[in-house]
């Protein structure tokens, strides 16, 4: 199977989850192969991958300051570490090019590292009229890079606590407001914190 940038999969390694795809994979004009583990057994270093992007994940929660976490905090805090684990090379893998690059041809760049998972930031929203005296900024919860080559940020914004997409944002100090604005957005979740440390 060839892939859009000229990459060849010759083999396949998955548990018995994937066994419903082996007739479409059958179906492919190139002989893949494809092997499944036993039942019980799992791929080793898939995961082992799944454990380390686990471990990223917590780590990146406990240096966070909210004892409630909203659910699209949570959801992008896992795409946020896939995402930065992919942009590096991986040790026993190609000790040049990271997975990002390899499969997108997308190179890491400062600007995706410059506002970290977590911050408060400002973000410029438009108005109507343009002359109102609404506010022209907003305060958002950086949750990752888009991952496009055009960049730009996913934002929690605390307001409506909706996601938004914007190009520019400016880093500002965390106040206790805006974490009592977070905690108060998820509510109806468990508090991670206190149950460790209890």
């Amino acid at each position: 199977m060839y892939l859009a940038r000229g990459l060849k999969i010759v083999k396949v390694r998955a548990d018995l989850e994937f066994l419903p795809l082996q007739e479409l994979v059958k179906e492919l004009p190139t002989s893949l192969e494809i092997e499944f583990v036993a039942q019980g057994m799992h791929v080793g270093p898939v995961k082992r991958n799944i454990r380390y992007g686990k471990e990223k994940v917590r780590s990146l929660r406990y240096n966070i300051p909210f004892e409630k976490i909203p659910k699209p905090i949570l959801v992008h805090m896992i795409f946020n570490v896939t995402m930065v684990m992919n942009m590096f090379p991986r040790k026993g893998g190609n000790s040049i090019y990271s997975p990002q690059m390899i499969m997108t041809g997308r190179s890491i760049t400062i600007e995706d590292l410059r506002i970290l998972f977590g911050l408060y930031v400002q973000f410029t929203s438009a108005t109507t009229p343009h002359n109102s005296l609404e506010p022209r900024t907003r305060g958002a919860i950086a949750l990752g890079m888009m991952g496009n080559n055009r960049g730009g940020r996913v934002l929690l914004a605390l307001d409506t606590g909706k996601l938004v997409r914007k190009a520019h944002c400016k880093v500002v100090p965390m106040t206790r407001e805006v974490i009592n604005c977070v905690n108060y957005l998820g509510r109806g979740e468990k508090s991670e914190i206190s149950s460790h440390l209890s």
